[in-house]
């Protein structure tokens, strides 16, 4: 029999029978990456100010750039699924209805993330955290109109990033909590509160828009975010939702992908590296008065804006509409998304006012 495989490979690596190849390559991956390790998007960094973009986002925690050798750059977010059992590194919802079926049907026989995260850095991919953007950037060289015209090779690269090793896995960093503005929204529901009270400020008084915010636009990511048109991209909506952190933003016409996430150098709700260098140019130039991160993320009920969390998922998917092919027909808004979320709510609240049956039983002995 000849060495090795039919295509001749290398009769050094571990010899397996079929039966053994074919056992689950998840039975011999305790740190399930695959589930900790959630993709973002496509990012580009072809210009001095998507470079400094990329720089804006390393500063987050959790937050990743990934490098291919193919020249593609994505955004990943490194935390692990809140149905990942670190203990068992097992799903606790696997092959349960509410276990996405992008989770369902991924072929661990073509796992990515085995492959390139598991064990030693591959040759074809890189992370990047802050500090090996950091290395990075006195490497690259930009022409008189910003835009990028030479980077260094892979082999440059792999010299400039091997001082500073990723993290490994699982994930030991403490993760976020429940959105405390989640929590403020149904209790005014529950109180019949109207939302934000309108109030009138003097043009001195608003002469600093940070005065009195709460840095939310230091404390969160938030990404353009396609609107789901099939079916399909609700249930991979649904897998990210699954992570700590994630939620979409709604307007009647845009979505946004929100990952609350800290900026590393926020302290005391102030930027701890204001006016030095290393401050991206994006914070820098900031228009403090067109931010919408103090409305849309510091608000309960943000006027024209809905957060939607992974327990709003079934309200969504139960206003949606979808032809014989998965393609969705009638998406709703965040206006009516808004009202069904809320209308539930009631409808499960017990009627404000009244008393349980003990509290009335006593009154009416007493009154005898």
């Amino acid at each position: 029999m000849k060495k090795g495989n039919l295509t001749g490979s290398d009769s050094s690596a571990t010899r397996l029978s079929f039966a053994q190849a074919a056992e689950s390559p998840c039975a011999t991956c305790p740190d399930t990456p695959c589930c900790a390790y959630l993709p973002l998007g496509k990012v580009q960094l072809e210009t001095l100010t998507e470079v400094d973009h990329a720089r804006f986002l390393l500063n987050f925690e959790r937050i990743e750039l990934g490098l291919f050798r193919t020249g593609r750059w994505e955004l990943f977010y490194r935390a692990p699924c809140r149905f990942l059992d670190p203990a068992q590194g097992a799903c606790r919802i696997h092959d349960q209805p509410e276990q996405p079926r992008v989770c369902r049907h991924y072929n661990p026989y073509r796992c990515w993330y085995k492959a390139s995260l598991a064990g030693a850095e591959p040759d074809g991919f890189f992370r990047l955290d802050g500090r090996r953007l950091e290395a990075l950037l006195p490497l690259l060289v930009f022409d008189g109109r910003g835009r990028l015209v030479d980077v260094p090779d892979w082999a440059a690269l792999s010299a400039a990033f091997r001082p500073l090793p990723m993290p490994g896995w699982p994930v030991d960093e403490e993760l976020p909590a429940a959105d405390p503005m989640d929590q403020a929204w149904r209790e005014e529901v529950a109180r019949g509160a109207p939302g934000a009270v309108q109030t009138t400020h003097t043009y001195a008084e608003l002469a600093d828009p940070c005065a009195g915010c709460e840095a939310w636009c230091c404390r969160a990511v938030v990404l353009p975010y396609g609107r789901p048109t099939t079916a399909s991209n609700l249930d991979f909506l649904r897998f990210m939702l699954g992570f700590p952190g994630l939620s979409v933003g709604l307007t009647e016409e845009d979505w946004q992908l929100i990952v609350r996430t800290p900026c590393r150098h926020l302290a005391g709700g102030r930027c701890a590296v204001y006016g030095r260098p290393e401050r991206p140019l994006e914070c820098k130039y900031l228009n403090a008065w067109g931010c919408a991160a103090r409305e849309r993320l510091g608000r309960p009920r943000p006027p024209g804006y809905l957060r939607l969390s992974l327990e709003h998922f079934d309200t969504l998917t139960a206003q949606t509409a979808f032809d014989a092919d998965g393609r969705i027909t009638a998406l709703p808004g965040a206006a009516a998304l808004r009202g069904r979320i809320e209308a539930d709510w009631c409808a499960a609240a017990p009627p404000r006012g009244r008393s349980g049956p003990e509290k009335g039983a006593t009154r009416r002995r007493k009154n005898r």
